[in-house]
């Protein structure tokens, strides 16, 4: 580190991709700045390992941004900053359509999510938060029409998320400012914050976007969505959960009910899907749920929450380079002349997600079994039983997404000899390399012990086994797969969610439908707004289009009204 560094420097560092997207815009250096978009996250990657630790109040920001370097957003910046980077030098190989107007959006989200990761004051992070989040949405729908129903799904849940998100945070800004909600307000205030931050990690109940918009989402723009734009979620928990607040302490057992719940339902639903992405959506749902896991128990005691936050740092990061390997290197095998390399290469991120030994999924779930080890009551007997069953279930996901990889056929366009092959390649590979060498290489004194500890006999085993018998299983299912075939494709992706979704999406086809004859016999057509007498079909699209219009403009009162309540609290 840098001690003469200020600490402001590394919000500058993170919105210097803001720029880029500014130069996306406009058309006589679009071409130049969409060239910059792979170096636009570097400033922020160097200012996570140089600035020091600190916070500054940047007073002329707004009404003041308090940026904040520590542990846990050094950590949370270096992921993203990694992520950002060779998603975007992947885009750079295998361009999109439109490559402007993606590159745009692509840096737009990049700011966001960078620019979070350095503050701390509920306003800032509000403002970058929802700067990622609903970037986010032109990149799901950048492929089309076609994508239109995931983009619906998501800019839904979205939405939902900023609301609760705004409310939840009135009531940290109330206790920020020295005013004491109330045991009542303050938990409900909690509730909402794991309801808004629920959404974007996939928590159980609040996960229906996630399936569709993985599946949707270009390449490049879905790594960073998988990797590091929902693990911003967890670190939203982090900072803005009530850690240490004994009335936080009530929602503790449904908080590790309802992440153990995901752990096993992502499993189970995600074995049944027939889409290599959606298999990895519901990893996410499942792999989330062990980080809230972690959370609950922090949640339980006042004591603990530091070693929750540490164990939730370490499985994000991990969680993170793993999944943003893995939606790359689908993408590798499915276009590259050497699948068979390829798919060899996916199993490092598949092993170290499910955990396997000599990998950095052992290290993250020794910290994780650390934090687990001190839940309260006999939830700590159930964690240390059941934590290690839903093990199983993350090789079985893996196992499945492999297969589906390896058996489906080859995309239509893979790069001829001496194409962009090697160039994707190389970009995947930074990926690689940070999932095989980040968690060993890690500073902190914790995770160097977990590293340490996970190379010992009796660890190797814990960490083997759950493997080992996931992957028995598949094998036994691969070789059944005439009766084990009969689960596949039973639930839809989205599962719950799929019937509600599907009306949406049908109502609007309906509404899309062009022309309508009223059946009379003089077979008038059917007035048009156009001219003049509206149907009810262009009524149910007025309704829709306020709506939007609506959903915008409470998002931005939502923010403003939080900046003037914080302006309030300082007068």
């Amino acid at each position: 580190m840098v001690s003469w560094l200020p600490t402001w420097v590394a919000l500058a560092a993170a919105l210097v991709p803001l720029a880029v997207a500014g130069g996306c815009a406009l058309p006589r250096v679009r071409d130049a700045a969409r060239r910059l978009v792979p170096l636009a996250a570097l400033p922020a990657l160097a200012a996570a390992v140089l600035v020091p630790e600190g916070s500054a109040a940047i007073g002329w920001l707004v009404t003041g941004v308090t940026v904040q370097v520590d542990d846990t957003g050094r950590a949370f910046l270096a992921l993203s900053a990694m992520i950002w980077t060779a998603a975007a030098l992947y885009a750079a190989a295998r361009p999109v359509e439109r490559p402007a107007r993606f590159a745009g959006w692509f840096s737009l989200a990049m700011a966001g999510n960078l620019a979070l990761c350095c503050v701390s004051d509920p306003a800032g992070f509000y403002t970058f938060f929802a700067m990622m989040a609903l970037s986010t949405y032109a990149l799901v729908v950048h492929e089309g029409p076609s994508r239109r129903d995931a983009g619906r799904a998501y800019i839904v849940f979205t939405v939902a998320g900023e609301a609760l998100l705004v409310c939840g945070l009135f009531v940290a800004g109330a206790a920020a400012a020295g005013i004491a909600p109330g045991t009542t307000l303050a938990v409900a205030g909690t509730v909402l914050v794991l309801l808004a931050f629920g959404i974007k990690i996939g928590a159980l109940g609040m996960h229906g976007w996630m399936p569709l918009a993985y599946r949707a989402t270009p390449p490049a723009a879905a790594a960073a969505l998988a990797g590091s734009m929902s693990t911003a979620g967890v670190l939203g928990l982090l900072r803005f959960l009530p850690g240490g607040d004994p009335a936080a302490a009530v929602l503790s057992p449904a908080v590790m009910a309802l992440g153990l719940a995901a752990a096993f339902y992502g499993a189970i639903v995600g074995v049944t899907q027939t889409q290599p992405r959606v298999v990895l959506a519901y990893s996410s749902i499942s792999q989330f749920g062990f980080v809230t896991v972690a959370l609950g128990v922090g949640l339980a005691e006042p004591g603990v929450w530091l070693i929750a936050v540490s164990a939730a740092t370490v499985y994000g990061v991990h969680h993170g380079l793993a999944k943003a390997a893995l939606f790359l290197g689908e993408d590798v095998a499915a276009r590259s002349r050497r699948r068979p390399a390829a798919l060899a290469a996916l199993g490092l991120p598949a092993f170290a997600l499910a955990g396997a030994p000599l990998t950095s999924g052992a290290v993250a779930k020794i910290v994780l079994k650390e934090a687990t080890a001190v839940a309260p009551g006999v939830w700590n007997d159930a964690l240390e039983t059941l934590l290690p069953v839903a093990a199983v279930g993350t090789t079985l996901l893996m196992a499945r997404f492999l297969y589906l990889v390896a058996t489906r056929e080859a995309a239509g366009s893979q790069e001829p000899a001496g194409g962009r092959d090697l160039p994707a390649a190389a970009a995947w590979g930074l990926l690689l390399a940070a999932v095989a060498g980040a968690l060993w290489l890690w500073p902190a004194e914790e995770v160097a012990y977990a590293a340490g500890k996970s190379l010992t006999a009796h660890y190797v085993w814990l960490a083997a086994w759950p493997v080992v018998l996931g992957t028995a299983i598949a094998a036994v299912a691969w070789a059944a797969r005439g009766l084990s075939g009969r689960f596949v494709g039973v639930v839809p992706p989205g599962d719950v969610y799929a019937p509600v979704l599907g009306w949406a999406a049908r109502l609007t086809a309906v509404r899309d439908e062009r022309p309508y004859a009223v059946p009379k016999a003089a077979a008038v057509p059917v007035a048009s707004s156009s001219t003049g007498g509206p149907t009810q079909l262009d009524g149910a699209g007025a309704i829709e289009n306020g709506l939007l219009a609506w959903a915008t403009a409470i998002s931005a009162v939502a923010a403003l009204t939080v900046l003037l309540l914080l302006l309030a609290s300082r007068v």
